[in-house]
């Protein structure tokens, strides 16, 4: 009991309980045994054993069994910090044994996998990645990516421009994506590792291939029926009318249509209308390719969004200013101050282009209107 409410408590200090429920229900459908791969470097593994000895056996009480990865040349003097410990069973993963049993999840007495492998990392990956799991999670001390100016990168590609001490995982990285695209990969600290895991903002550093956005001048240039089916997963409501899309003079999609920003025309400035991504899309920084490609177009810009949006932090960062109302905050950037008060006038009274039945969505909403 004393364990279970500690967890709670854990849980509750890491991120809101809708994205962890969230996240829970997305990772527990996942088709794979095996959850995760956890590569920990040397010294994340000998300064902060029991830390990450305890986030790991906090996963494998939800259900989620990743898998430690531990190379040469240092695996044989790590693995002594998991082989006492009778949570932790210790694989050898050697060059005469190509493939690795993954208990099933439903097991009763699964342990957690520590590999042990006489390869080098790079080598181990390949043979592990994607087939036994296509999600893995770089632990360091140092923690996340950075660029030259040692700023932390949450999103980064693998071509980006980083610290020379970083660009050895970073290409690691790449030649992984290089394989399947698809990949989850992220660098976090062993005290950050939940965090990372359980919240759309994470604690580290996502590296994934650039998403392609596509810039349309009508929605009759999209493909309709992906983009109503997105707006509804984003939204958790349908369309009143799908007609309005028509209304759309400027959209930015994403090639594999898992976000979108769509704008209209008012009076010579852009109205920003719909933003949305998809469920499965967020945290992964599709948000932030989206609007820098709203602003690879110049003009005055303005959107709504519901006081109890929960990502009005984020909005209120892209913003020149913003004006709060009773149910919404008006933002805007780029638009002279004459003309704020037309705008705020504009976007309070517009109707709302949703229905107010709402489907039984997961998560966090991307946007609303």
């Amino acid at each position: 009991m004393f364990f279970d409410d500690a967890f709670s408590l854990f849980l509750q200090s890491i991120g809101r309980s809708e994205e962890i429920d969230f996240y829970l229900k997305k990772f527990r459908q996942g088709d794979s045994d095996l959850f995760a791969l956890i590569v920990p470097d040397a010294e994340s593994v000998s300064q902060a054993p029991e830390l990450l000895r305890t986030h790991l056996y906090f996963l494998s009480r939800l259900g989620l069994f990743p898998a430690v990865l531990l190379t040469e040349p240092v695996a044989a003097r790590e693995v002594a910090h998991f082989e006492n410990d009778r949570s932790f069973s210790v694989v050898n993963y050697s060059s005469g044994v190509p493939n690795v049993s993954v208990p099933s999840s439903s097991s009763a007495t699964r342990q957690l996998m520590v590999l042990r492998s006489d390869r080098a990392l790079m080598e181990t990956l390949s043979l592990l990645v994607p087939g036994l799991t296509r999600r893995v999670h770089f632990v360091r001390l140092n923690g996340a990516i950075r660029d030259k100016s040692h700023n932390p990168l949450f999103h980064c590609h693998p071509e980006a421009d980083v610290l020379d001490q970083d660009e050895a995982l970073l290409s690691l990285c790449q030649e992984l994506l290089s394989r399947d695209r698809n990949l989850h990969l992220s660098v976090t600290t062993p005290f950050d590792l939940l965090k990372e895991i359980f919240t759309v903002k994470g604690a580290g550093t996502i590296v994934r291939p650039e998403s392609e956005i596509l810039q349309f001048g009508s929605v009759d240039e999209a493909d309709q029926k992906r983009l109503l089916n997105l707006l509804q997963e984003s939204f958790g409501r349908s369309l009143r009318d799908p007609e309005v899309l028509g209304q759309m003079k400027e959209l930015h999609i994403d090639s594999r249509y898992r976000g979108a920003v769509l704008l209209e025309d008012y009076q010579g400035m852009r109205y920003l209308s719909k933003f949305a991504v998809g469920i499965q899309a967020r945290g992964e920084g599709v948000a932030q390719e989206l609007w820098n490609s709203v602003l690879s177009r110049p003009g005055a810009l303005f959107w709504r969004s519901r006081r109890s949006n929960t990502i009005h932090r984020w909005y209120e960062r892209l913003a020149d200013g913003f004006h709060r109302l009773d149910y919404w905050t008006v933002y805007w950037k780029n638009v002279s101050a004459d003309r704020i008060p037309e705008i705020i006038e504009y976007a309070s009274n517009r109707p709302e282009d949703f229905s107010d039945f709402s489907l039984p969505v997961d998560g966090q909403q991307q946007t609303d209107d």
